[in-house]
């Protein structure tokens, strides 16, 4: 459900953020909200397990159904009640978030809305990579910006990056900063963002889960050093990825290691661990592709 929440509070941006490019009026709340509601519902009544593991591009499927954890395969009245006011409340601090202000007050053409991830094919370490990288909206600021670690304002014609979290921030605001370094990386070399007349571009960390209004948008200033430091940061990851290839180019699911960090997040953790786990959908996907037979089994 927070996926699907997150993937609903982005379109919701990203349908602004176009209406304000184009000079329309931005869609309502209502309109907004119901759009969230419409793809909740659709992940929610999505029972198709065997269609999805063949071809997941059908449309979000929910773990709760795939594992097979909610009661009679239904959502209960509290994970409803819950997501439906966790849904309004991300909405809200949307709409009231000073970015929309600031890319309400650009002109024409100055706005770049990122609304949807084309790949961009690159080479790294020799290796050809597809790189899916894109913030969520690039613009030309028309005031200057106040920087609370920089002494000097950047000054209207700075370019923007902005990139919008549904879940809270906190804590991994390290990790935030890189995943802009990379997108600003993306920006500058694929994008076509310029520099700003400082030698710098912003970048812009919108936390809609954010404790205080302080900690709601975050703000760095990047230079030609940050860009490159996305470059390596994607470059490191390329490098760990080619190591576990094997001569044909393709890697074993069982070479490579899981980590605290990464399975914390993961909705797969419970079936990567053990696969007899898994729901008899997927077990009959693994015994169908032969999975099982080659030891090469699909990396999850």
């Amino acid at each position: 459900m927070p996926a699907v929440l997150g993937v609903g509070i982005h379109d919701a941006f990203a349908r602004i953020t176009r209406a304000l490019r184009d000079g329309r009026r931005p869609p309502a709340y209502e309109e907004l909200y119901e759009g969230m509601r419409g793809r909740l519902n659709a992940a929610a009544r999505n029972r198709d397990v065997g269609g999805w593991l063949a071809d997941d591009r059908r449309g979000p499927l929910l773990r709760e159904v795939l594992l097979g954890e909610w009661p009679e395969g239904r959502p209960p009245v509290a994970i409803v009640e819950a997501t439906q006011a966790r849904a309004a409340g991300l909405l809200r601090r949307l709409l009231s978030h000073p970015v929309l202000a600031d890319l309400a007050a650009c002109g024409r053409g100055d706005i770049l809305a990122c609304d949807s991830l084309e790949a961009t094919l690159v080479e790294m370490v020799g290796v050809p990579v597809r790189v899916y990288a894109a913030p969520d909206v690039a613009y030309i600021s028309r005031a200057r910006i106040e920087l609370p670690d920089v002494g000097v304002p950047l000054p209207a014609g700075t370019a923007v990056i902005a990139d919008v979290k549904s879940g809270r921030v906190g804590d991994r605001i390290e990790a935030a900063r890189s995943q802009l370094q990379v997108y600003a990386w993306y920006a500058v070399t694929h994008l076509g963002v310029r520099y700003g007349p400082t030698g710098c571009i912003a970048a812009r960390v919108v936390d809609l889960s954010a404790r205080t209004p302080g900690e709601s948008d975050v703000w760095w200033a990047f230079g030609p050093a940050d860009v490159e430091q996305g470059r390596r940061t994607l470059e490191r990851c390329v490098e760990g990825i080619a190591a576990q290839q094997d001569a044909t180019g393709m890697i074993d699911r069982d070479r490579v290691s899981r980590t605290p960090t990464a399975c914390r997040w993961c909705n797969w953790s419970v079936i990567c661990a053990n696969p007899e786990l898994a729901p008899p959908a997927w077990r009959q996907y693994l015994d169908s592709a032969g999975a099982r037979e080659s030891g090469d089994r699909p990396g999850l």
